[in-house]
């Protein structure tokens, strides 16, 4: 599942659903922002045996961060995993970046960003935080294994 965030739209071009099942959701235009971690936690009781990851923008979880406590809930009375993956740039990125690129002084997309490792944590959900991608993969491939709800929270 995935937010309006850059990393979602390459996805959708790289990203071709396998024979096993494997499909790639996101909502894309018209602002969407805090789909992601909702639509990941439906996904997840319509299909309990899949691996879902929500793809989300730290601006973007501020819109539904309320779902962490509904993402606890189901995850420990259902025992599901969930990876949600925070793409934390601090701000609007992808309009950011659209501003600068185009000479418009950029307005309204910087962000001060909250702890979200530790608001997870206020959940009860299992949370990392990790400085750059370097880790990324493996957290969420341990992430899966531990067949818990958890929040990586990836500054870039």
């Amino acid at each position: 599942m995935g937010d309006s965030i850059l990393l979602v739209y390459a996805g959708k071009l790289g990203f071709a659903p396998d024979e096993n099942g494997g499909w790639f959701n996101s909502s894309v235009g018209f602002g969407t922002l805090g789909y992601a971690l909702p639509a990941a936690i439906g996904a997840k009781l319509a299909a309990p045996q899949n691996h879902i990851l929500a793809l989300v923008g730290d601006g973007g979880l501020q819109f539904s961060l309320g779902e962490l406590g509904s993402l606890h809930d189901i995850a420990a009375t259902n025992g599901m995993s969930l990876t949600v993956l925070v793409w934390n740039n601090q701000g609007y990125g992808e309009i950011r970046d659209y501003m600068v690129e185009t000479g418009v002084k950029p307005e309204g997309v910087d962000l001060l960003a909250p702890d979200f490792a530790s608001i997870a944590k206020a959940y009860g959900i299992h949370a990392i935080t990790l400085e750059g991608p370097s880790n990324l993969i493996s957290s969420i491939q341990q992430a899966h294994q531990a067949g818990q709800a958890i929040l990586i929270d990836l500054h870039i």
